[in-house]
């Protein structure tokens, strides 16, 4: 019965080990370069533009600033 115990234990030991490491080594460090590459200030997660990309964002003003009715 305790093998069994310890065995649950090594095994959720080995997982938090791993997600440690995924966090530090995959996570963390892909955020930050997208910070980097959107201009370094980071978007607030609640914000009506964190779920746009910057290319929707210059998308949208350049279909804002030219829509002053259909052109033929």
């Amino acid at each position: 019965m305790t093998s069994e115990i310890w065995q649950f234990a090594a095994f959720v030991g080995v997982a938090a080990v791993a997600f440690v490491l995924w966090l530090n080594i995959i996570y963390l460090p892909g955020r930050t370069l997208e910070h980097r590459y959107d201009g370094g200030e980071p978007v607030r997660r609640g914000s009506a533009d964190a779920a746009k990309s910057p290319d929707q964002t210059e998308i949208e003003s350049e279909i804002s600033q030219s829509s002053s009715g259909p052109t033929r």
